[in-house]
């Protein structure tokens, strides 16, 4: 939502987006049972095998079935790290109101940049 609230700014639409969330809560009902089964089960195979579920679909199922998982959650991961820095964007232009949410983006995503490179990933799984 706030992703389409930036690229799409006329007010008309701002308007309406609280109203579009609304009708689309009844999914939670529906949706979060599922998203926290899943997430249980991906935790027990975790700790059973010490592998995540990626590590054991490269073990147990073809190639052609883990590169298919992977080209059919990549959009998911993208659009949840797009709207992730949104957030930041807008968050960064409340705390500073003269920059621009688009520029507050800019900056958030240099910054994760330099710091994926300066910090090794060891560094960042012992946080």
């Amino acid at each position: 939502m706030i992703v389409t609230m930036i690229l799409l700014p006329s007010l008309p639409f701002r308007r309406s987006m609280p109203v579009m969330a609304r009708l689309l809560l009844w999914m939670v009902i529906f949706a979060y049972p599922k998203l926290a089964v899943l997430k249980e089960m991906c935790a027990r195979i975790g700790i059973v095998t010490g592998k995540g579920l990626t590590g054991i679909i490269k073990t147990h199922y073809p190639k052609w079935v883990l590169y298919l998982l992977i080209i059919l959650s990549y959009p998911g991961f993208h659009l949840n790290i797009g709207a992730d820095i949104a957030a930041l964007g807008e968050a960064g232009n409340l705390l500073f109101p003269a920059l621009p949410a688009l520029y507050c983006c800019i900056g958030f995503n240099l910054l994760l940049f330099i710091l994926i490179i300066l910090l090794r990933i060891k560094n960042w799984l012992l946080l």
